[in-house]
């Protein structure tokens, strides 16, 4: 069976490999734009059609590594959910690079079930919820500005003018 999904997060477990049910597991997500460069090789390698990390990409990173491969973008829905991930994993299959590279960077083979839950960040035609979210905040921001009265930590670099914030 080809894998369909690849996670890019660590798993917190013990050091002895069990290819049982793990009796106690998280899965935390890591920001997937580190692997950028190897992303076209990858999906053409394992033919993966979910990727699921923290954050997100770029709408033109999606549209040239996913959108060819017909892959999506999942990101986990905040901090603290790890074990409520680790609840999926129904097994280990396996470990590649573990004595190389240690626990959080080896690479892990879950079976998983209902593992969850997550946002669509990236989608099949590249188009990306934070993307949209940002363009729809941008076209009101200068409202919050309108009207605040002056700083008072103005040495520690507070504005007050949209024009001279730097986001």
């Amino acid at each position: 069976m080809p894998h369909t999904g690849f996670a890019h997060s660590g798993p917190v477990t013990s050091t002895t490999v069990q290819k049982t049910t793990p009796t106690s597991a998280a899965v935390t997500a890591t920001a997937s734009f580190r692997f950028g460069k190897s992303m076209s090789r990858w999906f053409e390698r394992s033919g993966a059609k979910v990727i699921i990390g923290k954050a997100g990409l770029t709408e033109l990173a999606y549209r040239e590594w996913f959108v060819p491969h017909g892959a999506v973008y999942l990101t986990t829905v905040g901090y603290g959910m790890g074990a409520a991930y680790g609840q999926g994993i129904r097994r280990v299959r396996e470990v590649h690079w573990l004595q190389e590279l240690g626990i959080a960077q080896a690479m892990w083979v879950l079976e998983v079930e209902r593992l969850g839950p997550f946002l669509v960040e990236g989608d099949r035609a590249g188009r990306s919820l934070f993307a949209l979210a940002n363009r729809e905040i941008d076209l009101r921001l200068h409202e919050v500005y309108a009207g605040l009265p002056g700083y008072s930590m103005g040495r520690f670099g507070e504005a007050t003018s949209r024009t001279d914030e730097v986001v």
